[in-house]
């Protein structure tokens, strides 16, 4: 049911655990149903929840070369700014485009 809603989205957060270590496994797995869904055209941004919980070296790993990912953590507001920012961004894209 979810993924039906999806379809009328303008913008479609994925978050993920960033701890979890089957983590690029479900990414994957997600990717793979947005794409059998026709899904995949729709922007969207990949969210890291529990940063935090990583070494900052981890962190700036997983985000080198994905714009469209995001790392925040409940313990810090401010990590909310570059998914707000992103946000931001990709909604005055679509809808310019």
């Amino acid at each position: 049911a979810t993924f039906e809603e999806a379809a009328d989205a303008d913008l479609l957060l994925h978050v993920v655990d960033a701890g979890d270590p089957a983590r690029d496994p479900h990414v994957a797995t997600t990717e793979a149903l947005l794409t059998e869904l026709d899904l995949i055209h729709i922007p969207r941004i990949l969210v890291l929840n529990k940063a935090d919980l990583l070494d900052k070296g981890e962190v700036r790993r997983l985000l080198l070369g994905r714009p469209d990912t995001v790392a925040v953590s409940a313990t810090d507001r401010d990590s909310t700014r570059p998914l707000l920012a992103r946000q931001a961004d990709l909604i005055t894209t679509c809808s310019l485009g």
